[in-house]
């Protein structure tokens, strides 16, 4: 066998390298450098240096590894007499500046994401994930609950995420024949304050999450009469409606609590009712492909011993929990995207 080339071994190393590359993201972030460089302008490491309080050259070392991955531009010194070590933004390190994607990092990096990956071995061995001997928790919300300022970043984190899905969303959904809907598992209650704003025809909408997110909640004086927070259960009650949003939720589950969700959903459900599914729908016939699908999948099993589902995978669902799929929207030009399934009452 001949030995790989170099742009094969270069290739292996960049891979293997990721997690320095994710640490490095995080630390731009903490140091908020980004928001220390005006869009349009540019500014010297020495400058940073200072507004910062960090190591001069150590920051110049730092800012070179990260323009090697795309984030922010070293200029190009043709005078002699300029010392190098003046940067500008790319459109990575001006997406940095933006409160949102910060608290994705974060959470993507943050230590229950970390821990629970140590125990990939066991999992692709079992077919499940061991929280309790990596988290030392009986699963991940377990471990939020006693991890504060996680579960701050990590709710704040799928805020975020809605905020950047939006717009794909709407595209694709209706709410103009429901009264009521409500939004389980909805955090921070984003979406459904978009979607009341779109939808004046709706009565009433709840954001029905865990007591721990409801009491963190807050709202600004012009928040629309028709919205509330209502903590709870989904696997023990929910409120009755007649559109049930459940968005990033059912990926976060095995099938067995998958169904629950839905079996509990199908007792206060209103007759002609509708749950909206948002989630990856998982093509199997996308092979070798570059979408991130396949580490989503992975991320859920990790995390939380859910999985990223195929059409099949929500059909069986539907029939163990007396529903039917209605229809499946998706992005038209973004493979394996995130969806929407609607599922009828049998």
């Amino acid at each position: 066998m001949s030995s790989p080339s170099f742009e094969i071994v270069r290739q292996f190393y960049t891979i293997m390298n990721g997690h320095q590359k994710s640490k490095a993201v995080e630390v731009c972030t903490k140091l908020r450098i980004a928001e220390h460089i005006a869009p349009e302008s540019s500014k010297s490491v020495g400058e940073l240096s200072k507004e910062l309080q960090v190591h001069e050259d150590t920051l110049y070392r730092f800012m070179r590894a990260l323009t090697s991955i795309g984030f922010f531009h070293e200029e190009e010194i043709t005078d002699t007499n300029k010392t190098h070590g003046i940067f500008k933004h790319t459109q990575l390190s001006l997406c940095l500046r933006d409160q949102g994607v910060r608290d994705i990092i974060q959470m993507r990096v943050s230590p229950f994401q970390v821990l629970s990956w140590d125990g990939l071995l066991n999992s692709v061995k079992t077919g499940i994930s061991n929280h309790q001997e990596t988290l030392n928790y009986p699963n991940f919300w377990e471990y939020l609950k006693d991890h504060k300022e996680e579960e701050v970043i990590f709710n704040r984190s799928m805020t975020g995420l809605t905020n950047q899905y939006i717009p794909i969303l709407l595209s694709f959904s209706d709410y103009s024949k429901f009264e009521k809907v409500v939004d389980l598992g909805g955090g921070q209650g984003l979406f459904l304050k978009i979607i009341l704003t779109n939808y004046q025809n709706i009565k009433e909408g709840i954001n029905f999450d865990m007591k721990i997110v409801i009491e963190n909640n807050h709202h600004g004086e012009d928040l629309d009469k028709r919205y509330s927070d209502q903590s709870g259960d989904f696997f023990v009650s929910v409120p009755e409606s007649d559109c049930y949003v459940l968005k990033n939720i059912i990926h976060d589950w095995n099938d067995e609590s998958a169904i629950s969700i839905f079996k509990t959903i199908n007792k206060s459900i209103r007759p002609g009712g509708k749950i909206y599914v948002y989630d990856l729908i998982n093509d199997l016939n996308l092979k070798n492909e570059k979408y991130p699908t396949g580490w989503n999948d992975l991320n859920m099993l990790m995390v939380c011993n859910g999985k990223e589902r195929t059409l099949q995978d929500l059909e069986y669902l539907a029939k163990e929990s007396g529903f039917k799929i209605d229809e499946i929207r998706r992005h038209s030009t973004i493979p394996n995207a995130l969806g929407l399934t609607i599922f009828s009452k049998i």
